[in-house]
């Protein structure tokens, strides 16, 4: 007996014994997407807590051997902008020029301990 692959199962979705797609119940609608459960078992909360953890480990491993690390919001306008969270907790907008392979500083956004990632520098603590 061949079993079906996780694809297919998902595509499928689950049947009845009619073979006729099955109706979601009131609590299950109730639910919503956040409380949905994947074939890993994870919750979307859970996969979201483990990705911000996850992200949280590499910024912090970055600061602490003096590397900035780079990330775009609503303060860059361009595709080449981004803002750089320093190993301090400063943030600086920068242009990264593809020909130099550089980055550029446009302005300073925020001091020393007052950015976005402040929290996990080794310098504001």
């Amino acid at each position: 007996m061949k079993l079906p692959s996780n694809e297919q199962r998902l595509s499928s979705g689950p049947l009845s014994d009619n073979s006729a797609p099955r109706k979601q119940t009131v609590r299950e609608n109730q639910k919503g997407p956040i409380a949905q459960v994947f074939l890993n078992s994870l919750t979307v909360a859970e996969i979201c807590r483990r990705t911000a953890n996850a992200t949280d480990d590499r910024y912090r491993e970055a600061f602490r051997k003096g590397i900035p690390m780079f990330y775009h919001d609503m303060r860059t306008t361009r595709l080449n902008e981004f803002i750089r969270a320093n190993p301090d907790g400063s943030e600086d907008l920068v242009c990264y020029d593809t020909a130099t392979r550089g980055y550029t500083l446009i302005k300073h956004l925020l001091p020393a301990g007052k950015g976005r990632w402040a929290y996990l520098s080794c310098a504001t603590k």
